[in-house]
């Protein structure tokens, strides 16, 4: 059986690599393959460590790059939106939408103000 601590840096490192990487499509076994644990075992440690889900960490991931990268003001919506993972501009407007309340364009421009 894992140690607890050798749990806790296996869900760090799979975070690690989903920030640094955040424009990847994932998978819950690629993950747990990186860190060298099963799909099931993963799955469980990740809710536990984090109190969410993969793919719910993944999108405050995504999220929060692309709102860093609004606030600097410099890169078309589209090319932030294909930095985090969005093939398509229109789904990400939606999802930002979704999770921030207001489009890109009015979250570049509010900080703006």
């Amino acid at each position: 059986m894992r140690e607890p601590k050798m749990d806790i840096d296996a869900i760090k490192k799979a975070i690690s690599y989903m920030e640094t990487y955040p424009e990847r499509r994932y998978t819950i076994p690629e993950l747990a393959q990186i860190v060298g644990t099963s799909t099931t075992r993963f799955v469980l440690l990740f809710k536990e460590y984090t109190g969410t889900t993969v793919f719910a960490h993944l999108l405050t991931i995504r999220m929060k790059k692309a709102i860093r990268d609004l606030e600097q003001g410099r890169k078309p919506v589209s090319r932030i939106a294909n930095e985090v993972s969005y093939r398509n501009v229109s789904s990400f407007i939606r999802a930002f939408k979704k999770y921030t309340g207001v489009t890109p364009q009015e979250w570049r421009n509010n900080y703006k103000s």
